[in-house]
């Protein structure tokens, strides 16, 4: 888990945190025992209903104090999410033969496009409702660390399309993680909650 930036100085030797001048900068980190990682949690059946309770809590929380503005609000446009759709198409296009057959790739792109433009005013409705702000970006059981409390980290910092979203992709992502890992009775907990 990230902690910190250090500076790391450079007078007669380089140090961390030394005397002279900043030649470069260090993230802190401190290592989580892997067995307190939300996904092994669920692989041992130890992710119980009290736990997704608080974390919907937690993430609608984090949700309801989220930077929003115009600009952010940007990238909840139709334009914005239809490029995006069409650059996992495109991305995915090369594996169709060998991960997905070539009609279930044409029915997935013809139904997202259909439900594009059925909910086109559902999309406008949702950015005028502030609902598209800067949010974690890649909410998924990896992600989330449990001890006494309930660290969610890794948010994307690295690209603005991934983490300015409508609040609902950040749900979408952990309840289809949750899903994938047949615990659907849990996705369904989680969305509940969090609503």
């Amino acid at each position: 888990m990230y902690l910190v930036v250090v500076p790391i100085n450079s007078a007669d030797t380089i140090k961390i945190k030394g005397e002279g001048d900043t030649v470069e900068y260090a993230v802190k980190m401190k290592r989580m025992p892997q067995e307190s990682m939300m996904n092994q949690l669920l692989e041992k059946n130890m992710v119980d209903h009290k736990l997704v309770d608080n974390l919907a809590q937690i993430l609608a929380d984090f949700h309801s104090k989220a930077e929003t503005n115009r600009r952010i609000s940007e990238f909840g446009s139709l334009t914005v999410i239809d490029a995006n759709w069409e650059e996992n198409f495109e991305q995915t296009r090369e594996f169709v033969g060998q991960t997905i057959l070539m009609k279930d790739f044409k029915r997935i792109h013809q139904r997202i496009d259909e439900f594009m433009k059925r909910n086109a005013s559902l999309f406008e409705k949702r950015v005028a409702g502030n609902r598209v702000k800067d949010c974690h970006g890649d909410i998924h059981s990896g992600n989330i660390f449990v001890t006494d409390r309930i660290y969610i980290f890794d948010a994307i910092e690295f690209n603005e399309r991934f983490r300015y979203s409508d609040i609902a992709s950040d749900i979408a992502f952990l309840a289809m993680d949750l899903d994938f890992k047949d615990r659907t009775d849990l996705s369904g907990l989680f969305v509940e909650r969090y609503l």
